[in-house]
């Protein structure tokens, strides 16, 4: 019977547990971290075991890293984020008005080699975002957003940066 009553217990403990991902698109790939209540689990990429030791000293120099990074980090390959955004929105439509959205961070920056479809796919890129802002704050509870768009004429192929912290409410 207390076996009972503590397999109960533990199932209400972690119904009412926040849960909550942070998933990222970046040259460096895709980053998905799942935390449930104060853990947090790296699922995507896996997370490679290490040292007490050098984890102190890689935390130091990650808290200045990651500062930089910050500004500095750019966006995956578009036609790779294409691709799984199937999958992505087939994943949302299933927790519509579920999910809160804390941060919402997408950065496309159009490019090509010829400077006229470079400019082309930025204003259609604007477009786009004028048309999925609604949508998005329709069927979710957004905190923070920053949809732009960008061009470049130097890079031949477009990329893209998204962020997304969300939450279960």
């Amino acid at each position: 019977m207390t076996i009972l009553i503590a397999l109960i217990a533990i199932i209400f403990i972690i119904l009412i547990l926040p849960v909550g991902t942070l998933f990222e698109y970046s040259q460096d790939g895709v980053l998905l971290v799942v935390n449930l209540g104060p853990f947090k689990m790296q699922v995507i990429p896996e997370k490679e075991k290490k040292n007490k030791k050098e984890k102190k000293k890689k935390k130091e120099k990650k808290k200045k890293a990651e500062e930089k990074l910050e500004e500095i980090k750019k966006g995956g390959s578009f036609e790779l984020f294409r691709r799984m955004s199937g999958e992505i929105s087939d994943t949302f439509s299933a927790f519509k008005r579920k999910l809160k959205i804390d941060v919402l961070i997408l950065h496309y920056v159009s490019a090509s080699e010829s400077a006229y479809n470079a400019a082309m796919n930025f204003g259609y890129a604007w477009a786009g975002i004028g048309m999925i802002i609604p949508v998005l704050e329709n069927n979710f509870n957004i905190k923070e957003r920053s949809l732009t768009a960008d061009v470049s004429f130097t890079e031949t192929e477009p990329t893209v940066y998204v962020k997304a912290k969300l939450k279960m409410t």
